[in-house]
Protein backbone atom coordinates (compact mmCIF):
# COMPACT_ATOMS: atom_id res chain seq x y z
CA UNK A 1 0.00 0.00 0.00
CA UNK A 2 2.02 3.15 -0.79
CA UNK A 3 -0.45 5.52 -0.25
CA UNK A 4 -2.68 5.03 2.89
CA UNK A 5 -5.94 6.29 3.38
CA UNK A 6 -6.55 9.62 5.20
CA UNK A 7 -7.58 9.81 8.65
CA UNK A 8 -11.36 9.34 8.63
CA UNK A 9 -11.52 12.50 11.82
CA UNK A 10 -9.82 15.76 10.44
CA UNK A 11 -8.29 18.18 12.31
CA UNK A 12 -9.73 21.86 12.23
CA UNK A 13 -12.35 24.12 13.84
CA UNK A 14 -14.98 21.60 16.11
CA UNK A 15 -17.89 23.07 18.71
CA UNK A 16 -19.16 21.68 21.47
CA UNK A 17 -22.47 22.43 22.48
CA UNK A 18 -24.96 21.48 25.10
CA UNK A 19 -28.45 22.94 25.63
CA UNK A 20 -28.63 22.40 29.09
CA UNK A 21 -30.04 20.40 31.83
CA UNK A 22 -31.07 20.68 35.40
CA UNK A 23 -27.21 20.63 36.44
CA UNK A 24 -25.33 22.61 33.23
CA UNK A 25 -27.10 25.65 31.80
CA UNK A 26 -26.42 25.84 28.45
CA UNK A 27 -23.13 26.65 26.72
CA UNK A 28 -21.04 26.02 24.01
CA UNK A 29 -17.17 26.34 23.01
CA UNK A 30 -15.23 26.29 19.57
CA UNK A 31 -11.34 24.67 19.87
CA UNK A 32 -9.03 23.38 17.32
CA UNK A 33 -7.65 19.61 16.88
CA UNK A 34 -4.73 19.37 14.78
CA UNK A 35 -4.62 17.41 11.79
CA UNK A 36 -4.55 13.68 13.06
CA UNK A 37 -1.65 11.23 12.72
CA UNK A 38 -0.09 10.37 9.72
CA UNK A 39 3.47 8.48 9.17
CA UNK A 40 4.83 9.58 6.22
CA UNK A 41 5.02 6.15 4.04
CA UNK A 42 3.32 3.62 2.26
CA UNK A 43 2.49 0.41 4.40
CA UNK A 44 4.69 -2.20 4.83
CA UNK A 45 7.49 -0.15 5.71
CA UNK A 46 10.87 -1.41 5.09
CA UNK A 47 13.77 -0.71 7.48
CA UNK A 48 16.84 -1.79 7.04
CA UNK A 49 18.95 -2.66 9.89
CA UNK A 50 22.75 -1.60 9.20
CA UNK A 51 22.19 2.16 8.87
CA UNK A 52 19.64 4.67 10.67
CA UNK A 53 15.95 4.92 10.09
CA UNK A 54 15.04 8.25 10.01
CA UNK A 55 10.77 8.12 10.78
CA UNK A 56 8.63 11.46 9.25
CA UNK A 57 5.20 12.42 10.08
CA UNK A 58 2.91 15.68 10.28
CA UNK A 59 4.54 17.04 13.25
CA UNK A 60 2.43 20.96 12.70
CA UNK A 61 -0.33 22.15 14.64
CA UNK A 62 1.10 20.35 17.78
CA UNK A 63 2.45 23.15 20.41
CA UNK A 64 6.17 22.14 22.48
CA UNK A 65 4.80 20.22 25.06
CA UNK A 66 3.27 17.97 22.93
CA UNK A 67 5.46 14.74 22.34
CA UNK A 68 5.18 11.48 20.16
CA UNK A 69 5.58 7.57 21.78
CA UNK A 70 6.94 5.29 19.10
CA UNK A 71 6.72 2.01 19.52
CA UNK A 72 9.17 -0.57 17.36
CA UNK A 73 7.85 -4.42 18.16
CA UNK A 74 9.55 -7.06 15.88
CA UNK A 75 10.91 -10.95 17.47
CA UNK A 76 14.10 -11.91 18.75
CA UNK A 77 16.76 -13.21 16.49
CA UNK A 78 16.02 -16.69 17.68
CA UNK A 79 12.23 -16.42 17.17
CA UNK A 80 11.19 -17.32 21.17
CA UNK A 81 10.30 -13.52 22.12
CA UNK A 82 10.03 -9.75 21.40
CA UNK A 83 11.74 -7.35 20.91
CA UNK A 84 10.38 -3.44 21.71
CA UNK A 85 11.75 0.07 21.26
CA UNK A 86 10.22 3.17 22.50
CA UNK A 87 11.32 6.40 21.35
CA UNK A 88 9.56 9.45 22.86
CA UNK A 89 10.22 13.12 20.80
CA UNK A 90 8.39 16.39 20.27
CA UNK A 91 5.54 15.88 18.37
CA UNK A 92 6.07 18.58 16.10
CA UNK A 93 9.73 17.72 15.27
CA UNK A 94 8.17 15.97 12.33
CA UNK A 95 10.72 13.53 12.92
CA UNK A 96 13.02 10.93 14.62
CA UNK A 97 15.91 8.74 13.42
CA UNK A 98 16.11 5.16 14.67
CA UNK A 99 20.15 4.21 15.45
CA UNK A 100 21.19 1.20 13.54
CA UNK A 101 22.32 0.07 16.66
CA UNK A 102 18.77 -0.75 17.94
CA UNK A 103 17.50 -2.09 14.85
CA UNK A 104 20.59 -4.52 13.91
CA UNK A 105 19.00 -7.04 16.66
CA UNK A 106 15.85 -8.00 14.34
CA UNK A 107 16.60 -10.51 12.53
CA UNK A 108 15.92 -10.28 8.44
CA UNK A 109 13.85 -11.07 6.72
CA UNK A 110 11.75 -10.15 9.21
CA UNK A 111 8.23 -8.47 10.29
CA UNK A 112 6.69 -6.35 13.07
CA UNK A 113 4.73 -2.93 14.09
CA UNK A 114 5.45 0.55 14.19
CA UNK A 115 3.10 2.26 16.64
CA UNK A 116 2.87 6.38 16.82
CA UNK A 117 0.89 7.97 19.19
CA UNK A 118 0.03 11.31 20.39
CA UNK A 119 -2.08 12.22 23.22
CA UNK A 120 -1.99 16.47 24.13
CA UNK A 121 -1.41 16.81 27.71
CA UNK A 122 -1.85 20.09 29.62
CA UNK A 123 -2.28 23.12 28.39
CA UNK A 124 -2.33 21.55 24.98
CA UNK A 125 -5.66 19.80 25.91
CA UNK A 126 -8.68 22.08 24.58
CA UNK A 127 -10.74 22.90 27.66
CA UNK A 128 -12.80 25.71 28.45
CA UNK A 129 -14.74 26.89 31.89
CA UNK A 130 -18.64 25.94 32.21
CA UNK A 131 -20.87 27.02 34.31
CA UNK A 132 -23.51 24.38 36.50
CA UNK A 133 -26.92 25.56 37.47
CA UNK A 134 -25.86 26.48 41.09
CA UNK A 135 -23.43 29.02 39.65
CA UNK A 136 -19.77 26.59 40.22
CA UNK A 137 -17.55 26.10 37.58
CA UNK A 138 -16.62 22.92 35.94
CA UNK A 139 -13.60 22.24 33.58
CA UNK A 140 -14.65 20.62 30.48
CA UNK A 141 -11.60 18.90 28.66
CA UNK A 142 -11.59 17.34 25.11
CA UNK A 143 -9.27 13.77 25.65
CA UNK A 144 -8.51 12.76 22.87
CA UNK A 145 -5.68 10.82 21.06
CA UNK A 146 -4.17 10.17 16.78
CA UNK A 147 -1.57 7.10 16.40
CA UNK A 148 -0.71 5.59 13.26
CA UNK A 149 0.38 2.01 13.16
CA UNK A 150 2.07 0.27 10.04
CA UNK A 151 3.37 -3.02 9.56
CA UNK A 152 7.70 -3.41 9.35
CA UNK A 153 9.91 -5.82 7.02
CA UNK A 154 13.05 -5.60 8.42
CA UNK A 155 16.12 -5.84 5.90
Amino acid sequence: LSNPPPPVIAGGQWTWNSPGSTALAPSSFGFTLPAPLQINAGAPLTLARSQDQTITWNGAGYDATTTLTAYLNGHTSDGTGTRNVTCVVPARAGSLTIPAALLAPYPAPSIGTLNVQISPTGESTPHAQLKTMTGATLLMLVSYTTSDTRPIDFQ
